[in-house]
């Protein structure tokens, strides 16, 4: 098991600038071969707690 890994989304420039963060994203993104992706928003608003899921599997390149 791998230990968790929170990454905060920022401003939506950093997945497209060239700085050292993007760089790092991308590096550690083609090391991660995750089980599961637990993902938490605080952009939704809803009377109770929601909790969705979905049994997909994405394949990478």
């Amino acid at each position: 098991m791998i230990s968790p890994l929170f990454i905060a989304h920022g401003s939506p420039m950093m997945a497209i600038e060239d700085n050292a963060c993007a760089l790092f994203l991308q590096e550690y993104g083609r090391t991660l071969k995750p089980k599961a992706i637990v993902l938490f928003s605080a952009h939704w608003e809803s009377g109770v707690t929601t909790i969705s899921s979905s049994d997909e599997v994405y394949e990478t390149k």
